[in-house]
């Protein structure tokens, strides 16, 4: 990334310490750089350059036909379908997060037990009770 190209309030992702971690810029130094704020660790991080910084954090990637609010629909009349799902996983693993089937579930309500049908293998889903959303 060039000087230019940073902002102050912004996430990036940076290397800390040989690895690639979340780092949000809270000001500029008075070294030069700027000063940021490990995510992972809330750590205060000096940034000497502009070539440590990566890429910026995108907001996650969120499908708007997904309905996690009405109880008791199958994944096809909630907006769940094969193209959405690899949609998902795509964005995440291009950001270095879990990415796996069971994060795509729980990420937008949805039971990852039953997959958001409410239903088991012999009756109503023991974890959504049938409702096929998540409870925290």
């Amino acid at each position: 990334m060039k000087k230019a190209d940073v902002t102050i309030g912004s996430t990036y992702i940076v290397k800390v310490s040989g690895k690639l971690t979340k780092v949000r810029i809270t000001r500029e130094s008075p070294y030069g750089g700027w000063d940021g704020l490990n995510l992972a660790t809330h750590r205060e991080v000096r940034i000497r350059s502009a070539a440590r910084l990566r890429a910026p954090v995108e907001w996650p990637y969120r499908p708007p036909q997904i309905d996690a609010s009405t109880p008791r629909l199958n994944p096809r009349e909630r907006g769940v379908n094969l193209a959405v799902l690899r949609a998902w996983r795509q964005d995440r693993a291009n950001r270095n997060e879990p990415s796996g089937v069971r994060d795509f579930f729980i990420a937008f309500g949805l039971c990852p037990e039953c997959h958001s049908s409410g239903r088991g293998p012999y009756d109503d889903c023991t974890a959504c009770r049938g409702t096929g959303l998540h409870k925290c």
